[in-house]
């Protein structure tokens, strides 16, 4: 079968990256690497810390990448930074900030994380496919007695097996037929519910309209009795103040 060699061949391709990951993390996971990413690293921009995490990764993920750890001048960074970013960008297929790794401040931390975001991508792709291929051999004979199976049926004279096989087509195609049914019914029904609600919604919304409309209307509006109300007001007030009087003469007295 070509075309499972074929596949193969690109399964053992990704088993190979996978295998890198492993040796690039040590079978660790990300989380034991966390300290590098602390937050007070990188409360100001910390060039060497960046140079070392990418350094690292580096040599780890191409122990033959030709990559100097010089970084004492400025032109030392920024040729370590092109050669990383290219080595990434090239092999990796990661494609990252130059800019923002040569600040060494949070965005860098990003940036670095997207390198190990793919590399573990990378590793549960791998683990997936090595799965599916360990499985292949079960599926094939499945594949197999299937086929030969239906191959047979062609030579049976008295076609038991295809009107068996026909009797359950037509049964899973008749379930099938009701289960549609059942769903349409079941959608139409969430349909009126949903329209129920929707006329609710617009009765609700109408009289909480009216509701504020009349609430605004009562408070810009003065009552008929108020202006009664206010005259008594003041006229109490002027009794108050003459007894207050009166009752402070008579006291004097």
């Amino acid at each position: 079968m070509p075309e499972f060699k074929e596949a193969k061949g690109f399964i053992d391709e990704i088993l190979a990256i996978r295998e890198k990951v492993h040796y690039i993390f040590g079978n660790k996971s990300l989380k034991d690497y966390r300290h590098f990413f602390a937050k007070p690293n990188f409360s100001r921009p910390n060039f060497e810390l960046v140079a070392d995490i990418l350094y690292w990764l580096a040599q780890k993920y191409d122990p033959q990448s030709d990559i100097s750890d010089d970084i004492n001048e400025e032109k030392d960074r920024v040729e370590f930074m092109r050669t990383v970013v290219n080595l990434f960008a090239v092999k990796a297929r990661i494609k990252l900030n130059a800019k923002k790794l040569y600040q060494a401040d949070s965005e860098a931390v990003a940036e670095i994380l997207k390198i190990t975001s793919v590399l573990y991508k990378i590793c549960e792709l791998g683990a997936r496919l090595y799965d599916a291929v360990a499985r292949e051999p079960d599926l094939r004979k499945v594949r197999l007695q299937a086929l030969e199976f239906l191959d047979g049926m062609n030579g049976v004279s008295d076609g038991n097996d295809q009107a068996y096989i026909e009797s359950c087509i037509k049964t899973i195609i008749q379930q099938q037929d009701e289960n549609t049914r059942e769903m349409t019914k079941y959608v139409a029904n969430m349909e009126h519910e949903q329209r129920q609600l929707e006329e609710k919604l617009k009765k609700k919304s109408a009289e909480l309209e009216r509701s504020e409309k009349r609430y605004r209307n009562l408070v810009t509006v003065k009552p008929a009795f108020m202006e009664e109300y206010e005259r008594l007001e003041q006229e109490l007030a002027s009794l108050q103040e003459t007894y207050v009087n009166k009752y402070r003469n008579l006291d004097y007295l």
